[in-house]
């Protein structure tokens, strides 16, 4: 019973406000140096002067913060630019580049249009080419002609059932047969005293002529005239002699009309070398 007497009094004494004064002097008394009886922080010079330092320093350190974050701002800033420039170049090489593709499209379609205007001027010029080579066997066809009209009439009528002299189409027709070429030659050998050099040459000009029309016909010469020098050593086989020849054997001191060859067939020899030994 007292005690709750004494209970009761304590609890209403520790409502006073000068009690829990005392008692907070009393509680604070053994606390940690700093703090005031109502436990507000106290704080010595040294403290203040710590702290100045510390504020100072943080200052010091949120400005070198705020500089690098100016500076980070203006580099990206640089770099947006950079990047923009870099972006507005990007889309001009893109606009260069297929300009330049449409470009190379048309230089490739005019180069196949070049090419094939080439191809129709190169075969027009073998045309053309072909032509005039015509023209100039022709040519020659008809200088001939007109040497042969040049032989004497008894000549021409002599040689006619080989050679058709009428006209140059004849003339190039009859001799451009095998077998008219070799009767010419052998026309030449039998009347050979009787013919003067101009008749010669003339009647081997036209063998000659007339054996390369022949060849070229075929991919390769199947005719060619025999080829013996002064000098060589008489040959029954290629070789003839002239009917005034009085030696049968010995070298040959003239070649009074060349022999012809058949090339194709192993150098067959169809007429031989007329020759003086």
């Amino acid at each position: 019973m007292e005690n709750d007497k004494f209970k009761e009094m304590l609890m209403t004494a520790l409502l006073e406000p000068e009690i829990q004064k005392q008692l907070r002097k009393i509680i604070f008394l053994n606390k940690e140096p700093g703090y005031d009886s109502d436990g507000r922080e106290v704080r010595n010079r040294d403290q203040d002067l710590m702290l100045q330092t510390r504020m100072k320093d943080l200052n010091a350190e949120i400005e070198r913060i705020k500089e690098i974050l100016n500076d980070e701002r203006s580099e990206n800033a640089r770099l947006r630019q950079e990047n923009q420039c870099l972006e507005e170049k990007r889309r001009s090489m893109e606009q260069h580049c297929a300009a330049l593709r449409e470009q190379l499209l048309q230089s490739e379609e005019e180069l196949k249009k070049c090419k094939a205007d080439i191809e129709t001027v190169n075969k027009k010029l073998k045309n053309v080419e072909l032509e005039m080579m015509e023209y100039r066997s022709f040519d020659e066809i008809l200088t001939l002609f007109r040497e042969y009209h040049s032989l004497s009439p008894e000549m021409l009528s002599s040689a006619s059932h080989i050679i058709r002299a009428e006209s140059a189409e004849l003339f190039f027709a009859t001799g451009c047969q095998s077998e008219n070429i070799f009767a010419l030659w052998d026309f030449m050998k039998s009347n050979w005293n009787s013919l003067n050099d101009s008749n010669k040459h003339t009647l081997l000009k036209m063998i000659e002529i007339f054996l390369k029309t022949i060849n070229d016909q075929y991919q390769r010469p199947v005719y060619q005239i025999m080829k013996c020098k002064i000098g060589d050593m008489f040959d029954e086989r290629l070789h003839m002699r002239t009917a005034d020849c009085s030696r049968y054997s010995g070298n040959i001191r003239e070649i009074c009309l060349p022999g012809i060859l058949n090339v194709y067939n192993e150098e067959k020899v169809i007429r031989k070398s007329l020759v003086i030994v």
